[in-house]
């Protein structure tokens, strides 16, 4: 792999798009100081990756792009593209060149790109690693990292020896391993934590899964049971509704009958008032005939009366034309005789004009050449008045000019005067709107403070929901204790329930009795135990069971003549020992005083039962109790009357009448078996279960009570939220209208910038108006003398155009003489000729006169024919209509006595219809009656339905209730299966065991006793509302614990399997890497002697690593000693030396692992010539290993290389670039481009 081209735009003083091709061997880039040499190895740098701009010479990642020069504007971004060529092996790509491209923008923005595609910095240093190539590895010396190299600490010289050996991937690998392992370290803690958390709270919620899945066992036999009852009860009830409808659906038949006959009846009685009102309509015709008829004739009368007016006035209009026509024809007759005497007069007339017309036209050309010579003076005449009104024009321009500027020189003032109010004004109004924010600011604090409130409100209602949720939890924690603690007293009810069942504490004989192992003798079920039915005052039990002693469990026996067969069939059948009671008593209890602590036994001990009474007092005669044994001993020896058979003190110690005293410790029996204790303990957990049950209702109302609480804070929450948001709607409104004062403050600010700016223009403007009125009045002044001259030019014309217009009139007036007389002549001429056309006019419009009043008359002739005519007709019409008109009053008279006999048929009808209406109305009554019904009926149908739509989400009309009482009894089934939750409570069979319903199943369930069915919902609701409050997601949530925990479980075993995993790779990556690193530092070791032998021509080198026991954390030390030296440390190091000193350290790399390409700045600059030649000699001899990039000023050193680049700055600030190329075989530099730069 190798380096073929850089392509360079923008970057630093690349401002051209610049390409650098290259070939293996040793390119050369030469040039003078800062023509932009070392800017072409900070490209290959930069586009590698590298992210500190102090690296690159500059103070930002920015500055890297072209900044511009006095003639370029400064680039906005900057590219630079890498092609690498036989890239298959060491990058391992399927490509044989790949270009990565970086380019960053003044933006900030930057981007990567592999082959055109955008990728990362990550992509390119992963493609590239352990390669060699990177932004920090030994394929770059530039300058002054020569002494970063000799100078750093051991622990920096890593790097490049690492990428020579190839771990830095190993390293990368290692260290996301051990981020990796940390990673699980942080989960395997918290999964741990989690996992005892998990533990702690699995408990609780297993107790909460067990009553919510009793709840709903319950709740599923109670849907059941009450879908059934609903059920049966609904189908009862949709039976009786359509019972109804099919009544109503008869009632509905009657009434449609009725309806139709009624209809039919009406539609009759409808017919009959159509014909009358058809009647009515056509009387009404009638009439308006009449009227028509009326008004038909009465027109007729007025149409001949004005035909006879109209006939009479066209009579005297004809009278009058007649004499109009006469005197017209006598005015044509006088104009023909004058037309003729005028025409004679016009001849002669003509002959004296045209004599008169040759003199005139003598006199007038002799006064053509006087008003040519005129004509001549007047055009000098003009022109210079035109020059001196050209003079008055400019004068009048540059005063009035003078005068525009002088009153805008005054109107300066005024506008100034305006802008001064207008810029008051501006200020005033802004300084209204400043008040107006500032009350804008001040209504804003108000708004925020009552918004503070209301947050504070809201604050203070969540803390009191949190007090209340709070109680509310401590409620359910003392619900749940009072329900552990009723379950925990019913267990031990339940278990002493079960001792007293098992008869545990009596004899095995008396067992044997009471099982009816002596029927035969003493039956069982009339055998009694005489303990079991004696009440044992409290506190003495234990002092009765020691007086009763083995009599604690005798059986009563009635007749004492068993008594022999009953003891022999307890020897024979060995059935144990048995004590029995007799009705009859050996001792009698005495009448004597006795102190207050001394009680007979017959006055502690109470029997229940009649039929055992003789045996108790027989069983406790004689007997007595008292507090202390001693006390009893000592009254008795204190009174020798008194008998007693023995007394028992409340310790458990006994005195009988022997004289006997029976010592107790005072020692508690053992309640489960004593019968007495046992006995008690039932009745006082009966009592305490009642009291706990009420106890746990109360806490259950409680408990409902905070939830109301709760709700109705929860609600207010939501209340001050609200009047939470109308405050921050008020606040944006505020804020609105804040923004909108500020936008006019804003504006006004600008108006008042604007009206300033324009003042100050204003300023300026009347300086230079000022200006141009001097000029103008300088000017004028120049004018006024230019006028002066042109005044005296025209007096002189004016002069001389007097003395030809003298001449000229004195011509004019012969002249005009003549032309009076001809005209004279002529106007009497044109006078007869006028006379003449006019009396032509007169008699043409004369004639017309008389053809117009002729036409006239015979127009007037025919409508005063016609008016005769229409006079006759309207009469004849007005007579037969007035005979039209008494024939319809008479029909009129006819049909009005015809409707009145049908008015009365109609009445008639309309009373034969009411009895079949009230026929009608019975039936409607009816039929409401049943929709009445049928409506309750299905208003408590739809509340059934409701109710259970609402409570079960089912439909009670497809509900069966047979297959809801089989259901009933079937097993509840949750979606989550726990047999850990599994209770018992309720005895169901599984639907799998138990199959479908059969008909012998559904017909025996219509025997089924639903009352019995309706206390048992009852009981049902009672029973869940005494269970209290239920988390009826305990059982989701305790499932989702319990598979959270064992999904946490198996995440901890896959945790430490990944935690084992990671730990063994990176064993695995440090034991690869020490190999690596140790086998390529010994080769880098050897080389490096090698090297440095070579280049100084003798002296020692090596490379030492610091605290070795660890190979991937040690430092690297170098010592070198060029020959006839001693030096112990590289500071003492010459420039020169140090610089071979890091040549040879790098080609001992290079022998290791060659970099595909290699840029060395400026690095033989401290060299002489000796060491130059030794520089170049290595450089030839490593060019079959690696491609070199060589900046340098050295001719020696370019003479070495293969390709020269010369880098120039023919325009300043811009670099440009020339290349050569040495050729070989004819030993001369030939010209590779004669100009790279690419445009």
């Amino acid at each position: 792999m190798y380096l073929k081209s850089i392509e360079v735009q923008g970057f630093k003083s690349f401002a051209n798009k610049t390409l650098f091709e290259f070939h293996n061997g040793i390119t050369c880039i030469v040039g003078p100081n800062g023509s932009g040499k070392s800017n072409v190895a900070d490209a290959v740098r930069w586009v590698l990756g590298e992210q500190s701009a102090k690296a690159l010479r500059g103070g930002k990642m920015q500055d890297v792009i072209f900044q511009g020069t006095e003639t370029r504007k400064p680039l906005q971004f900057c590219e630079v593209s890498l092609l690498f060529s036989d890239c298959e092996k060491q990058l391992g790509t399927n490509f044989n060149e790949v270009e990565i491209t970086r380019k960053v923008s003044r933006d900030g923005g930057s981007d990567y790109f592999i082959n055109g595609k955008a990728g990362r910095l990550k992509d390119i240093q992963s493609l590239f690693m352990d390669t060699g190539i990177g932004r920090v590895s030994y394929s770059f010396m530039v300058q002054g990292q020569i002494d970063q190299i000799l100078s750093s600490n051991p622990g920096e010289r890593r790097a490049i020896f690492e990428e020579a050996a190839g771990i830095t991937k190993y390293k990368t690998q290692r260290r996301e391993a051990l981020n990796k392992l940390a990673l699980v370290d942080q989960n395997l803690a918290r999964a741990t934590d989690r996992i005892e958390e998990i533990s702690r709270q699995i408990g609780t919620l297993k107790r909460q899964a067990s009553k919510a899945l009793r709840y709903k066992r319950l709740s599923h036999r109670l849907r059941h049971l009450d879908l059934a009852l609903n059920a049966k009860s609904y189908a009862e009830q949709s039976a009786e509704l359509a019972r109804d409808a099919e009544s109503l659906k008869e009632v509905s038949a009657q009434i449609f009958s009725l309806t139709q006959r009624l209809t039919e009846s009406e539609e009759s009685l409808s017919a009959m008032r159509s014909q009358r009102a058809a009647m009515l309509a056509e009387l009404e015709t009638m009439r308006q005939n009449a009227a028509e008829t009326r008004s038909a004739k009465e027109q007729a009368q007025r149409s001949s009366e004005f035909a006879q007016v109209r006939k009479k006035d066209l009579e005297e209009r004809l009278s009058q034309i007649s004499k109009e026509l006469e005197t017209l024809r006598e005015q044509l007759s006088a104009l023909e005789g004058k037309a003729k005497g005028d025409a004679e007069v016009k001849q002669m007339q003509l002959e004296l004009v045209m004599a008169d017309d040759e003199v005139f036209k003598q006199q007038a050309g002799e006064l053509t050449q006087i008003e040519e010579s005129i004509r001549e003076a007047e055009s000098a005449l003009s022109r210079a008045k035109q020059d001196a009104l050209v003079n008055d024009g400019t004068i009048t321009r540059l005063r009035s000019n003078c005068t525009t500027l002088e009153l805008d020189l005054k109107s300066y003032q005024v506008r100034h005067a305006a802008l001064s109010d207008s810029i008051f004004q501006i200020k005033e109004e802004s300084q209204s709107l400043e008040r107006r924010i500032l009350e804008l600011a001040e209504a804003l604090d108000g708004a925020n403070e009552r918004l503070g409130e209301a947050d504070a409100d809201v604050a203070e209602q969540q803390s009191k929901i949190e007090e209340l949720r709070r109680q509310y939890r401590d409620k359910q924690a003392e619900i749940q204790q009072a329900d552990r603690a009723i379950a925990s007293k019913a267990a031990r009810l339940g278990l002493l329930n079960d001792f007293q069942s098992r008869m545990e504490g009596f004899s095995d004989g008396v067992k044997s009795i009471m099982k009816g192992a002596l029927n035969d003798c003493l039956p069982a079920d009339s055998a009694k135990i005489v303990s079991q039915h004696l009440e044992v005052e409290e506190g003495w039990t234990s002092a009765f069971e020691t007086l009763m002693g083995p009599a604690l469990d005798a059986v009563a026996l009635p007749d004492a003549s068993e008594l022999s067969k009953i003891l022999a069939a307890l020897r024979e059948r060995n059935l144990g020992k048995a004590c029995f009671q007799l009705a009859q008593s050996a001792f009698a209890d005495a009448d004597f005083p006795l102190p207050p602590t001394i009680k007979k036994a017959a006055d502690v001990v109470k029997c229940q039962s009649d039929d055992i009474a003789e045996y108790a007092r027989n069983a406790v005669a004689g007997c007595y109790f008292c507090e202390d044994i001693s006390d009893f001993a000592k009254f008795v020896s204190e009174n020798p009357g008194f008998k007693f058979f023995c007394a028992v003190a409340r310790d458990g110690s006994m005195l009988d009448a022997r004289g006997t005293v029976y010592a107790s410790t005072g020692e508690k029996r053992d309640t489960e078996s004593s019968f007495l204790l046992r006995a008690s303990e039932i009745k006082r957990l009966k009592s305490e279960i009642d009291t706990d049950n009420d106890n746990l209702t109360a806490l259950n109302e409680a408990a409902m009570a905070l939830q109301s609480m709760m709700d109705a804070a929860e609600a207010e929450i939501e209340n001050k939220k609200n009047a939470a948001a109308e405050i921050k709607r008020e606040i944006s409104a505020i804020n609105a209208q804040t923004n909108e004062a500020n936008s006019q403050m804003g504006a006004k600010e600008a108006d008042l910038q604007r009206k300033n700016a324009e003042m100050q223009s204003m300023e300026n403007s009347r300086f230079e108006v000022q200006d141009r009125l001097d000029r103008a009045q300088k000017a004028l002044e120049e004018a006024e003398s230019a006028v002066e001259s042109s005044k005296r030019v025209i007096s002189e014309r004016e002069a001389e155009l007097a003395e030809l217009r003298e001449a000229k009139d004195a011509r004019f007036a012969v002249l005009s003489e003549t032309r009076i007389e001809l005209a004279s002549k002529k106007s009497r001429l044109e006078n007869l000729e006028r006379g003449l056309g006019a009396i032509k006019v007169q008699q043409a419009e004369a004639q017309a006169a008389i053809e117009r009043r002729e036409s006239e008359s015979q127009s007037i002739r025919a409508q005063v024919e016609n008016l005769e005519r229409e006079t006759s007709e309207e009469t004849e019409r007005a007579a037969a209509l007035a005979q039209s008109l008494e024939t319809a009053l008479e029909e009129i008279e006819a049909f009005r006595v015809k409707l009145s006999a049908e008015e009365t048929r109609l009445s008639e009808y309309e009373s034969s219809l009411v009895g079949l209406r009230e026929e009608h109305m019975r039936a409607s009554a009816q039929k409401s009656e049943l929709d009445v019904r049928s409506a309750r009926l299905r208003s408590k149908l739809d509340y059934i339905s409701e109710r259970i739509l609402n409570d079960y989400e089912v439909s009670i009309a497809t509900a069966d209730w047979k297959r809801e009482l089989w259901k009933a009894d079937e097993e509840f089934e949750t979606k989550i299966k726990l047999d850990e939750l599994e209770d018992g409570e309720i005895e169901a069979k599984s639907k799998g065991k138990r199959g479908e319903p059969t008909e012998e199943d559904f017909a025996a369930m219509d025997s089924v006793d639903f009352a019995a069915v309706g206390e048992e919902v009852r009981e049902l609701r009672e029973r869940i509302s005494a269970m209290g409050a239920v988390n009826l997601v305990a059982i989701e949530e305790y499932a989702e614990l319990k598979e959270r925990y064992d999904f946490l479980k198996a995440q901890t075993d896959d945790l430490w399997t990944s935690k084992n995993a990671l730990i063994a790779d990176i064993d695995e990556i440090n034991s690869t890497s020490q190999k690596l690193f140790s086998d390529t530092f010994e080769q880098i070791r050897k080389n490096f002697s090698f090297t440095f032998d070579k280049i100084f021509g003798g002296g020692t080198a090596d490379l030492n690593l610091v605290e070795s026991e660890d190979v991937l954390d040690s430092g690297i030390e170098i010592v070198a000693r060029p020959p006839g030296t001693v030096l112990k440390s590289l500071s003492l190091l010459s420039g020169g030396q140090r610089t071979m000193t890091a040549v040879s350290l790098l080609f001992a790399i290079y022998m290791v692992k060659p970099s595909p390409f290699c840029v060395l700045d400026e690095l033989d600059a401290p060299l002489d010539d000796a060491n130059i030649g030794r520089y170049t000699d290595m450089l030839k001899e490593f060019t079959r290993y690696s491609q070199f990039l060589v900046i340098s000023h050295n001719k020696r050193t370019m003479s070495a290389a293969k390709t020269i680049y010369g880098v120039t700055m023919q325009e300043r600030g811009v670099t440009r670039l020339i290349s050569m190329r040495f050729n070989r075989e004819s030993g001369n530099a030939e010209s590779a481009e004669a100009d790279s730069e690419k445009h």
